[in-house]
């Protein structure tokens, strides 16, 4: 489950991965207001972005990253 957006409120359904700044990173984004959010580290050497392990990754990013408390 993932967390509201600090910034819109709204709590995403989904989180969206695009290719980062290396294949070793990836930009995540929420689907609540399209706002990119920053970079995640990626497995090392993924066969392809998207893989069940980055999406678990940028899901724990965003409930860490942000305390809609504030």
């Amino acid at each position: 489950m993932l967390l509201p957006c600090p910034w819109c409120g709204k709590t995403p359904e989904h989180i969206t991965l695009a290719e980062g700044s290396t294949y070793r990173w990836a930009i995540v984004s929420p689907d609540c207001c399209g706002d990119i959010m920053g970079e995640i580290r990626r497995s090392p050497y993924p066969a392809k972005l998207g893989t069940d392990e980055d999406r678990q990754s940028a899901v724990d990013w965003w409930n860490t990253r942000f305390d809609s408390s504030d």
